[in-house]
């Protein structure tokens, strides 16, 4: 890289870089550093859009001592309400029909928010961040805080399967829960041994968290080549399928119809078989969906 007279880019924020030889680079760091310290005391708790701005970093993340750009939970829930669009908000709130805050923000935006978060946060960070969204009960929150959390590959995910499971009893609708049981689908992929803790949730009187079981074992629809451990989950998870179809609620038939649907485009015999002993009981709609790919 030159050191010309050009621009360079420190821990997410533009410095000038200086004519040969090159400056320690601390100099970047302390000279922002002073700036900040004369601003922080514009905004008790955190750093405001228009400080942030004059400081060159993102809007809502701080300035540590070592340099380093972090978001904090705070400054992450500062950050979807400051995108908040009155008009958008109240339509979602007629769309979702459940009582709680609606920000109006879209998903395409919260996407961009959560991808920045990831990049300067630890997993441990990640799950206090989504906890304190999630915690909010507000709709965009909570979307925001399993988006954060629903990732591939964790070393060591212990923590991040407690808090999405903290989530379960709390579900009330459908595009949170589905949103969270997308994240616990992740989390279950990589540690099957908890199935048994998810399929028990099919006791439970909540319909949406009954539902949840369906919904987090979907990767198990499609898969192309099953072992045998991926076979006895689609059995344990098909025998709880077929203890909700004479359930009414609309969303559990749903539930049902998508779990099918999508196994029938790895396995439509046995969508096949199953559709032969307990279709009748299937609503009408329902039926006709989970057999949209079998011909």
């Amino acid at each position: 890289m030159s050191w010309g007279r050009t621009a360079g880019l420190i821990n997410d924020f533009r410095i000038d870089v200086y004519p040969l030889p090159r400056p320690p680079v601390w100099i970047p760091i302390v000279n922002a550093a002073l700036k900040y310290n004369k601003l922080k005391n514009e905004k008790a708790d955190g750093v405001s859009r228009r400080n942030t701005s004059q400081l060159g970093l993102p809007p809502y993340k701080k300035l540590v001592c070592d340099g380093r750009i972090m978001t904090t939970p705070k400054s992450a829930l500062g950050a979807l309400i400051d995108l908040s669009d009155p008009q958008n908000a109240a339509k979602m709130a007629a769309y979702h029909k459940v009582d709680r805050r609606y920000l109006g923000v879209s998903n395409p935006q919260i996407d961009g928010l959560y991808k920045a978060w990831r990049k300067d946060t630890d997993i441990a960070q990640r799950v206090a961040i989504s906890a304190y969204l999630w915690d909010s009960d507000i709709h965009e929150a909570r979307v925001a805080a399993a988006k954060l959390l629903t990732q591939a590959r964790i070393a060591d995910d212990g923590a991040v399967w407690d808090e999405i499971c903290r989530w379960v009893p709390s579900f009330d609708a459908w595009a949170i829960a589905d949103h969270a049981c997308f994240a616990g689908g992740r989390r279950l992929s990589a540690h099957p041994e908890r199935i048994a803790q998810v399929e028990a949730w099919g006791d439970a009187e909540n319909m949406w968290v009954r539902r949840a079981v369906l919904v987090m074992t979907l990767p198990w629809t499609k898969l192309n080549h099953p072992s045998q451990a991926d076979l006895e989950i689609r059995e344990l998870i098909l025998g709880r399928a077929a203890s909700y179809v004479s359930d009414t609620e609309p969303f559990i038939q749903k539930s049902i119809a998508w779990w099918l649907r999508s196994l029938s485009k790895h396995d439509p015999d046995r969508v096949r078989v199953f559709i032969a002993e307990y279709g009748e009981k299937m609503k009408a709609f329902a039926l006709k969906e989970a057999t949209a790919h079998l011909g």
